[in-house]
């Protein structure tokens, strides 16, 4: 054989329609092809072993396969070549559907002119080799970005010890265990302290980010009192929020059954949310944690009386390392990981998270988990 020359497969039982087809490509004497008929699906797997085409034009209708399992063991046996399905013009309909799975393209029988047919061809492999090369660079990208995040995880773990231990020791000369200090060498080691405590948060939230873009956080399902969790870390925040001048409120039914979920993790959602709350609260104001069901469903909202978030940005909030423009009212920093790790915790529950937010009227964070609906190992 002419290996130069295009290879064709056609899958055709009724001889009638593979002549009109064979002539049809036959019409451009430019066009340099070989082609091999097969009578039945199971001839032509066969031949792919044989004779491997550079394109597959298939029938739907065959003695041994018909519709979508025609094309589904084709495919599978196949999966790296063009097809192009052939059908009458009363299964159009079903040969769209097919496109839509994965074929490159559809001719209806007895319409097909040879310079449709050749266009046909030439568009369905250069599609299909697009495809492919796709593929391969997703495939590619996905490598490398499971190899960042284990580099990132590595570099976490060793930038948290030396952080904790500079906050330790600016606590230990703060507390007075070292001899008094002098206004000016106070102030210097509060602002230390308060960088690393920063960077402390920060890299611990890269080190959330990375696990959860790597797939490898587990879940740890139970059963869960979430009025009681959402209490205790309401008491945690509450510290911060009295010094602020900041009231948390608390309002839930008395009788909410329990929840499964991953009781730590939906904690650091709750503590990022009210923390955030009490963040952007100005003093004198308040802020409410509630908890509601609806059909199967519990929703956790937090609402802040604070400036409220501008309309065009809140498609921000949820991108890692995207900030707004609103600044906590003492002007707390962020480094803009908080609510995408809080996001994607949520969606491993099959859950969701909305925010409604005005300038001049506060923010609303409703987070909605199903009750008791299966959740994903992965988050």
């Amino acid at each position: 054989m002419d290996n130069t020359r295009l290879k064709i497969m056609l899958v055709e039982s009724n001889l009638g329609d593979a002549r009109q087809l064979r002539d049809a490509l036959a019409e451009d004497r430019d066009f340099e092809h070989q082609l091999d008929h097969f009578m039945t699906l199971g001839d032509a797997l066969v031949g792919l072993r044989d004779w491997p085409p550079a394109i597959i034009l298939l029938d739907l209708t065959l003695p041994d396969a018909q519709g979508l399992t025609t094309v589904q063991r084709m495919t599978n046996a196949a999966p790296t070549l063009p097809i192009i399905i052939l059908t009458g013009p009363r299964d159009e309909r079903v040969a769209v559907e097919m496109v839509g799975a994965g074929v490159q393209d559809y001719l209806v029988k007895g319409q097909v002119s040879g310079k449709l047919l050749i266009r046909a061809i030439r568009y369905a492999i250069e599609r299909k080799h697009a495809q492919v090369e796709l593929g391969h660079k997703n495939a590619e990208l996905t490598a490398l970005n499971e190899q960042k995040n284990q580099l990132l995880g590595m570099a976490v773990h060793d930038l948290r010890n030396p952080l904790s231990v500079i906050i330790t020791y600016c606590d230990f000369l703060l507390g007075g265990s070292s001899g008094s200090l002098s206004p000016d060498q106070q102030r210097f080691l509060s602002a230390m302290k308060r960088s690393s405590e920063f960077m402390l948060n920060f890299v611990t939230d890269l080190l959330d980010v990375a696990g959860l873009e790597s797939g490898k956080v587990r879940l740890k399902l139970e059963s869960t009192n979430l009025a009681e969790l959402a209490e205790q870390n309401i008491g945690v925040n509450r510290v911060l929020a009295e010094r602020k001048g900041v009231e948390l409120r608390f309002e839930h039914p008395s009788d909410l059954s329990p929840v499964m979920l991953d009781r730590a993790k939906i904690e650091q959602v709750l503590n990022s949310l009210i923390g955030n709350a009490v963040k952007y609260s100005p003093p004198g104001t308040h802020s409410t944690v509630s908890l509601d069901r609806n059909n199967g469903h519990v929703e956790i909202a937090v609402a802040d009386q604070g400036p409220g978030i501008p309309a065009l940005e809140l498609d921000r909030l949820f991108r890692p390392f995207d900030r707004t423009s609103v600044r906590g009212s003492k002007g707390e920093k962020d480094a803009g990981l908080g609510l995408a790790i809080v996001k994607r915790i949520v969606e491993s529950h099959h859950g969701t998270i909305r925010v409604e937010s005005a300038v001049g009227q506060g923010t609303t964070f409703r987070v909605d988990l199903p009750a008791n609906a299966p959740v994903s190992n992965a988050a």
